[in-house]
This record gives structure tokens, C-alpha cells and sequence, in this order.
């Protein structure tokens, strides 16, 4: 770990450790045993490089971002493309039924 995230994780540990304690007040701690709030307070805190960690947006927008790019095989977007009248898909090879 590069010394920026060594100095950012010592800063940080200190404020995640009150966190932990003030979430083992809650009274949804209330009903669990001293071994699960040992080990929920034992949990440590680690960083890494922004570049480096989760793209939660991207990992949520990736398979609807490909949906939208999709092409049909006249190289044209599908996406938002409307059957319009008589159900015509704008396909060339289509022929409204009578």
C-alpha cells in the first residue's frame, strides 16, 4: 500500500472504530451475543486507490448502458424505437398485415 493509503488508513481507523461503537448501541444490537459484537467490533478499516475501488453506479448502469447501445443488424439503435402505425418497426422487410 502506497504511504498516502497508510497515513489515510491510520487517520481513518480511529473515527471507523467510534462508528462501530456507537452502531453496537443501537437497540438492534440489543438481541445478539457478546461473540457477534466482539467480532463486530474487531472489523478493520481498509483503503485503496480511488481508481482502484467499486464503481457502484457503473456496476448498476453497465447492463442497461449496453441495452441502450444495442444495434440491430442494419447497424441502427433499438432503443426508444416505437412500432408506429400498423406496427411498423421500421424493419425494411416488414409488411403490415391487412
Amino acid at each position: 500500500m502506497p504511504a498516502a493509503g497508510v497515513a489515510a488508513k491510520a487517520a481513518l481507523q480511529p473515527i471507523f472504530h467510534d462508528v462501530l461503537e456507537m452502531e453496537v448501541q443501537r437497540k438492534e444490537f440489543a438481541h445478539t451475543t457478546p461473540y457477534t459484537r466482539e467480532q463486530f467490533l474487531k472489523m478493520t478499516l481498509d483503503v485503496m486507490a480511488g481508481g482502484k475501488g467499486q464503481n457502484e453506479a457503473e456496476q448498476f448502469l453497465a447492463p442497461a448502458l449496453w441495452a441502450m447501445t444495442a444495434r440491430d443488424r442494419h447497424n441502427r439503435g433499438i432503443v426508444g424505437r416505437s412500432a408506429g402505425p400498423a406496427g411498423n418497426t421500421g424493419r425494411p422487410d416488414h409488411r403490415a398485415e391487412a
